[in-house]
Parts: structure tokens; sequence; C-alpha cells
């Protein structure tokens, strides 16, 4: 008797275990991400150029979709610093048919070196063009209220 209990808890154990290992990948919808929370870009120190630094970024899709993607990014209002004066930012960002990255470009203009460790762009996926795509959010859902977005700022030094 006691070995049937054993061999039907070891029966059971391998069941569950058997249940659990098949739940241990995400199948929804794809999901698009930036590729990191922060960046350091060193510009450069050359005064006669007003562009000091071109650094391209990426987006990622958690799975390819066999249509072209349109992902907008937005700058947060916690940025600081002058969009269009110390920095610019492409904010369409394309990603391609079965692709699983989309690429776009952070420009970095001369920032007084006074300002400089003040100055940061902060960015986050404002939407996506087609519907069954969730854009990158972070946080779990807590009685209803709404996730926020993933962030990622961007730091400048000389």
């Amino acid at each position: 008797m006691k070995y049937l209990y054993l061999s039907l808890l070891t029966l059971f154990l391998c069941a569950c275990n058997e249940i659990v290992s098949q739940d241990n990948f995400y199948t929804g919808n794809p999901f698009v991400s930036l590729s990191s929370d922060q960046s350091i870009l060193t510009l450069s120190n050359d005064a006669t150029k007003e562009i000091r630094l071109e650094y391209t970024d990426s987006i990622s899709i958690s799975s390819p979709i066999d249509k072209p993607l349109s992902v907008l990014l937005k700058v947060d209002a916690t940025s600081a610093g002058t969009l269009g004066e110390d920095y610019d930012i492409q904010t369409d960002v394309k990603i391609p048919a079965g692709s699983s990255y989309g690429y776009y470009k952070v420009t970095a203009k001369a920032i007084d070196k006074s300002k400089i460790t003040g100055t940061e762009l902060v960015i986050y996926i404002e939407s996506c063009d087609q519907p069954n795509v969730i854009p990158g959010m972070m946080g779990t859902k807590k009685n209803n209220e709404d996730r926020r977005p993933r962030l990622k700022t961007y730091l400048f030094k000389y």
C-alpha cells in the first residue's frame, strides 16, 4: 500500500510539472519595447560643429509580424533641456515586415558645458499603427489602473 501511495504521488507531481512547463512562454499579441532604460552619450568637443553626436538606437518587437509597423515616440515632460536646441529625436520609427528591430536617431547639438549635467532626454513609445501590437508599458495592473509607459533616458557628457 505504501508503494501505491508513493507511485500515485509521483504520477501527480509529474503531471503538475508538465502543466506548469507548458505556460512558460508568452503567446499573446506582440509588443514593442525600447532597447534599454538609460544611455549615456558622449559628445564631441569640436567647437566648429553644431551637431556633436548622431546616435542610432533601436526598438524591438517580441515576435516579427507580416506587415510593416510604424511606432510613434514621444518626448516626456520630465526631459531637461530644449528639444530642437539641445537635442533632436526621430519620432516616427519604422519596423519592416518580418524584422525584429526598427532604428531611430538621437541628435545631440552643442550643449552648454555648464548645463550638460542637468540636460537629459526622456522618451517613451506613444503608439503603434497596428491595434494587435502592444506599445511598451511597465508595471503590473492593480485595481484596473492604467499602465505607465516605459521610459528611456539619454544623459549627455563631454
